[in-house]
């Protein structure tokens, strides 16, 4: 080179000088790191979703756990007039807890009400 040639020649050259091949190559390359940092991503993003629900789920059963054991230990502290008033004998107590049980299907679950809250009509 001689000291004539300018920086905008030179950067010129470096353009001609590259292939075409070299050129969809480095294309090729640079689509393909896209897609997989897109995949990397939608991965790391979906694993921790995951994880989410699953804490979600394990938080919602412990819940239901703790309250299940309240109302059994509630119920079984009931005496068995206290049982009868709610329409239940100390034999419902786990289908009760199990939600086997629908309020209607239990005998006597359509009886009026007693005692002071019976209304004359």
């Amino acid at each position: 080179m001689d000291a004539r040639t300018t920086q905008t020649d030179i950067a010129g050259m470096a353009t001609i000088a590259r292939p075409r091949d070299a050129v969809v190559a480095q294309d090729i390359q640079l689509a393909a790191a896209r897609a997989r940092d897109e995949a990397v991503s939608r991965g790391i993003t979906e694993a921790f979703t995951s994880v989410g629900h699953a804490l979600r789920a394990l938080t919602t059963m412990m819940a239901s756990i703790g309250a299940r054991a309240r109302a059994e230990r509630e119920l079984r502290g009931l005496t068995d007039r206290e049982l009868a008033d709610i329409g239940l004998t100390r034999g419902d107590i786990p289908a009760v807890l199990a939600n086997d049980v629908a309020p209607a299907a239990r005998p006597g679950a359509d009886r009026a009400p007693m005692g002071n809250f019976a209304r004359a009509a």
